[in-house]
């Protein structure tokens, strides 16, 4: 005579086809939501700022520049120059700039901090270069001071 199996029963199929249903019913819940209510705004378009145009910029720049120089040469010791020139970086840094005027916002960015490397590392031809620069820029773009 043969081993006869028996045959237990379980709920297994049952629980697995339940489970089926139900992420099914979840998922077309949510995508109906979708369909039916979508976002109002992306979140990346709430914090985008419009760049401005070249004439702000440049009232901007010639504001923040306007007697750099001149508080520069009155300043009595390199810790006040120093602070100075952080405080100019840090203005320029804080604006939008037009297409236009992208390489000379960085000759300016750059020759600030040169000038502010060489106040901090107390490296008077470091100064020198980042001022001999600036004025350089002066020079060539007559929208500045």
């Amino acid at each position: 005579m043969g081993l006869q199996h028996a045959h237990i029963r379980t709920w297994f199929p049952l629980i697995v086809a339940g489970l089926t249903i139900a992420l099914l019913v979840l998922v077309g819940w949510w995508f109906s939501l979708r369909i039916f209510f979508p976002p109002l705004s992306k979140p990346q378009e709430k914090n985008q700022r419009t760049a401005p145009t070249t004439e702000m910029y440049e009232t901007s720049v010639s504001g923040i520049l306007s007697n750099f120089l001149d508080e520069l040469d009155a300043a009595t010791d390199n810790t006040w120059r120093l602070t100075l020139v952080e405080e100019t970086e840090n203005h320029m840094l804080a604006l939008l700039v037009p297409a236009e005027r992208r390489d000379v916002h960085l000759e300016i960015i750059t020759s600030l901090h040169l000038m502010r490397t060489g106040f901090s590392k107390n490296t008077p031809d470091t100064v020198e270069e980042g001022r001999h620069r600036l004025e350089e820029i002066f020079v060539r773009e007559s929208w500045l001071p």
